[in-house]
């Protein structure tokens, strides 16, 4: 089974732009200086000059203002969320969920992109697989489809982390394959490399997720918030900055 994996990559795909500011070896926390605030506030000139029709650029590519609000206008029609996202309270929260919902919007479209550039590009077929040992987790379709509920997931965004779950799993493989070793199904059987708990395959993976992340050209329109470079997040429009960012 590919639980294992999926479950890795269900973490990558979910954590690798955070992961910015948490390295493994110590490397990227040996220059804290005046560097890493220029990181954070990069592109702020440009994000300026986004129309109001998009909400974020990812290497030229744009993300609509419009998807981002249906995504937020769904969960508010959601009994289970609407009355966080009513009143006073309620815009703060509102703010909030576009944020994390276009932080994963970006992701997906970085993780996307790099498989495009490792040569595993994502296709349906990896997508439809990538669901299915989602649904197997979640005890079949009907399982699935309670969790979606439950959180508010609409299949729109389910296919949006579903396509980051599947490019991470195929530049795994390709990582793999060029490194002349076969991708494990049971990667708990591997040595972990020296001086961490993952194994050369999960050390190889997130390097380069890390290089994806810090490479990529990303603005964000001010409505929106700001791209935080440091936590590899959008920060809601009004929002203080994270302390020491």
């Amino acid at each position: 089974m590919r639980t294992r994996k999926l479950a890795l990559a269900l973490l990558a795909a979910a954590t690798f732009l955070a992961g910015c500011g948490d390295d493994t070896d110590g490397d990227a926390q040996a220059d804290p200086g005046p560097t890493d605030t220029a990181a954070t506030d990069s592109g702020s000139d440009e994000s300026a000059s986004l129309g109001d029709d998009v909400a974020a650029v990812v290497d030229g590519e744009e993300i609509s203002a419009a998807s981002i609000d249906a995504h937020v206008e769904s969960f508010a029609s959601n009994p289970q969320f609407a009355d966080q996202l009513e009143g006073a309270e309620g815009e703060a929260a509102r703010a909030q969920l576009g944020a994390q919902i276009l932080t994963s919007a970006i992701q997906s479209s970085v993780l996307s992109a790099g498989a495009d550039e490792i040569g595993a590009p994502v296709g349906d077929e990896d997508i439809e697989a990538a669901r299915a040992e989602v649904e197997e987790q979640a005890g079949g379709p009907e399982g699935l489809e309670a969790a979606m509920e439950q959180q508010g997931l609409t299949e729109d965004l389910l296919q949006m982390e579903l396509r980051g779950v599947a490019a991470v799993q195929n530049i795994t493989e390709a990582l793999d394959e060029a490194s002349g070793e076969e991708t494990s199904d049971d990667t708990a059987s591997e040595e972990a490399a020296p001086g961490t708990e993952l194994t050369p395959s999960e050390q190889r993976v997130q390097e380069h997720l890390l290089e994806l992340a810090t490479s990529a050209d990303i603005q964000v329109h001010p409505d929106f918030g700001r791209w935080d470079a440091q936590t590899g997040q959008v920060v809601p429009a009004g929002a203080a900055p994270a302390p020491g960012g």
